[in-house]
């Protein structure tokens, strides 16, 4: 029988053993869309990363993709399947519903190190570069 853990949001993720693992998270390239993974890790590294989809091609619902991998799970003779929606908490969810905008509600940060306050890196321009001049 395989068992289904299933993780908080912000998780640490299992490193070591053979283990199926459903993972829906932010698209790196289109941060306004959540994408679930499949991600199968058996004895032999890098584990597979496969994009939950149904046969027509279209997404799976987090609930789908965690029944194909327990299916996946127990074809594999793998006894776990860790489940994990990183989109889940409710600072996550808040930027969801406002189309994978990130600064939503957000207050200006302050950079106030050791007693020096300053700007934050969010202040700076994009491409912005650093300085590399070396000190004299």
């Amino acid at each position: 029988m395989t068992e289904v853990q299933q993780l908080e949001p912000h998780d640490e993720l299992p490193e070591d053993g053979r283990f199926v693992l459903v993972m829906r998270r932010f698209g790196e390239d289109a941060p306004n869309i959540a994408i679930t993974e499949i991600i199968l890790a058996d004895d032999d590294p890098p584990p597979e990363v496969t994009v939950a989809l149904r046969p027509d091609g279209n997404s799976m619902h987090f609930d789908e993709a965690v029944a194909a991998a327990v299916a996946l799970a127990e074809e594999r003779g793998l006894s776990i399947v860790y489940a994990v929606d990183r989109t889940g908490g409710p600072r996550e969810a808040e930027v969801l519903s406002h189309g994978g905008d990130r600064t939503v509600g957000m207050e200006k940060l302050d950079d106030a190190a050791e007693g020096e306050s300053g700007t934050d890196m969010q202040d700076r321009p994009p491409n912005a570069g650093y300085n590399l001049t070396p000190h004299r």
